[in-house]
């Protein structure tokens, strides 16, 4: 008996857990290094540096989005990484992540809409 109210017990937790992680997952959105990361997995290296400063840009290029129709393919995030002293593993790993499941904070999320 002391069991199975372990049991609900750690499962009401879990649901209780899951209920509060899940609500307003996207409001605080990504940080800084989320971003840089998201950039680096493109296979731009890190492409910001590069662009105009002190002048508004019309057209800003989608330096973090891997499904623009400009991004480089997946073996030039090995060959962008110019500067960095992290190793490429993890943003290679990302971009292939974020083929197979798409870009954003709840990417596997939105697959299932």
């Amino acid at each position: 008996m002391n069991r199975w109210r372990t049991s609900i017990l750690l499962l009401l937790i879990l649901i209780a857990a899951t209920a509060l992680r899940w609500h307003a997952m996207t409001r605080e959105s990504l940080f800084l290094d989320e971003f840089w990361f998201d950039e680096l997995s493109t296979g731009r290296g890190t492409a910001q540096w590069d662009l105009p400063t002190n002048q508004l840009i019309v057209h800003p290029p989608r330096l973090t989005s891997a499904r623009a129709t400009d991004a480089p393919p997946t073996s030039s995030v090995l060959t962008h990484m110019n500067g960095v002293t992290h190793p490429p593993l993890f943003p290679l790993l990302l971009r292939m992540w974020r083929d197979g499941l798409g870009d954003g904070d709840l990417a596997p999320a939105r697959l299932r809409r």
